[in-house]
């Protein structure tokens, strides 16, 4: 329905990507001003560099797309979309995303790596398990991602992000299980939004829960984005990109 652009200041010029025609119909009925584009963001074709900044809720799966401009590695849709977002951002704009921990988590860490050569991760935030269980019906894990589009010629800063711990969690029947966490939640456990757990995933394998404080998220997940967003102004990386004219 619209929401990103919905929240968004009055002076942005936005365009949504939308590959439900009466999810796209109808946000474009409530925002005449945006452009809504009905298709999949891998079939959108717009220059590099055309955005100051891009927001949204990537879709998840385990499964590769086909995008030879920019994903000719074939990494999964979720990592897949993030990339090719910062490849449509211009140097200094913000990709915020909320994706799936598998991102941050994965022991594999060439997709991490394909990020951290565009972008430096401003901030990362891990919702509890079931944040979007009214809305959506899932109980996923996800994590919310601050990404800043390097400039040519900046080096990369902290790069504690691009790899994984194994973690020693207890179970319900006491037993420890070792699960894999991003560096950067066990450097900074402030982010990460409740108590690390393990649950059941696909197969009966063991897999991380967070569990928190749904009732009080919307306020803490504020505080944390506030947080974060001060400290890359701070440290010089605010947004500052000049976007393309579409």
């Amino acid at each position: 329905s619209g929401t990103f652009i919905g929240l968004a200041p009055q002076a942005a010029q936005m365009v949504g990507v939308e590959t439900d025609p009466i999810t796209a119909a109808v946000a474009a009925r409530l925002y005449p001003s945006a452009q809504i584009r009905l298709e999949g963001f891998e079939t959108t074709r717009v220059p590099n560099g055309s955005f100051a900044a891009v927001i949204g809720n990537v879709p998840f799966g385990d499964f590769p797309i086909d995008d030879p401009a920019h994903n000719p590695q074939r990494f999964s849709i979720h990592n897949a979309f993030i990339i090719k977002s910062l490849d449509l951002t211009a140097p200094g704009g913000y990709v915020a995303v909320l994706t799936s921990h598998f991102t941050m988590d994965a022991v594999n860490a060439k997709a991490r790596t394909a990020i951290g050569d565009r972008a430096d991760l401003i901030g990362a935030v891990r919702l509890p398990s079931g944040a979007f269980r009214r809305v959506a019906g899932t109980e996923a894990l996800t994590d919310v991602l601050i990404l800043r589009r390097r400039e040519p010629g900046r080096p990369a800063a902290d790069t504690t992000w691009l790899s994984t711990s194994p973690v020693s969690v207890m179970d319900k029947d006491g037993e420890d299980v070792e699960l894999s966490v991003n560096d950067y939640f066990l450097a900074h456990p402030e982010n990460l939004l409740g108590d690390i757990g393990v649950g059941h995933g696909l197969h009966g394998r063991a897999a991380q829960v967070v569990t928190g404080d749904l009732d009080q998220l919307t306020e803490t997940l504020s505080q944390r984005m506030s947080a974060i967003i001060a400290g890359a102004r701070q440290a010089g990386k605010a947004l500052t990109a000049t976007p393309a004219s579409l």
